[in-house]
């Protein structure tokens, strides 16, 4: 017993010398807070099909980069041992979607950015442990340009805007009493004149204040 007592205490003054706090995940992780993030990742897939043309999508993967700045109440007990920590969020990102478009025997080249906006409501499960996955979802709206080439001439461009909505599915790691970083999938459904269903997979860092 004596042993491990000393070997606590030198363990404290190691990180005392170091300038560093040993961080304990129940001391503040899970407290209520203002955060922001920022995150990349990519449009993996994406799928659109126009049933009275017959005409179809073939994706690429695009770039997907942006952030969110929300709040996270104060969890509520569940289950013995496991709380649930709802947070509400504003999101802001940049959604890049390439692909070729093949109707009439023809296949075009289609580029198009996007900007889209959404209210998130996500609810985190804390299991008294740094690591907490989490699900939500989301609506807003998007506004897209886009150009379309074959053979390397111009046959279409403009800009659409419209409705977005998302659901989402992640995991967030607590490494310090501010910062976490973590991962999610986003299912985008948004209409442009068109129904698009798009594959997000992002990472990200986050500071909560």
């Amino acid at each position: 017993m004596k042993g491990r007592v000393v070997k606590k205490i030198v363990l404290a003054l190691g990180y005392l010398g170091a300038g560093l706090v040993p961080f304990s995940y129940g001391d503040s992780a899970s407290r209520p807070s203002f955060y922001v993030s920022y995150y990349g990742g990519a449009n993996v897939y994406h799928e659109w099909y126009d049933e009275e043309s017959g005409a179809s999508l073939d994706s690429d993967v695009g770039i997907v980069t942006g952030g969110e700045i929300g709040y996270e109440w104060q969890g509520f007990s569940i289950l013995h041992g496991v709380s649930l920590i709802p947070a509400a969020e504003v999101e802001l990102f940049y959604n890049e979607l390439n692909s070729d478009i093949s109707a009439s025997g023809l296949t075009a080249e289609s580029n198009a950015e996007g900007i889209v906006v959404t209210a998130n409501l996500l609810f985190k499960f804390d299991f008294n442990q740094p690591i907490r996955p989490y699900l939500g979802g989301g609506v807003g709206f998007t506004y897209t340009e886009f150009e379309a080439e074959l053979g390397g001439v111009t046959i279409a461009n403009g800009d659409d805007e419209g409705f977005a909505g998302q659901g989402i599915a992640g995991v967030e790691y607590v490494f310090d009493q501010s910062w976490l970083l973590y991962t999610e999938y986003k299912y985008l459904q948004f209409e442009t004149g068109d129904s698009i269903g798009q594959h997000l997979i992002v990472g990200g860092l986050g500071f909560r204040f």
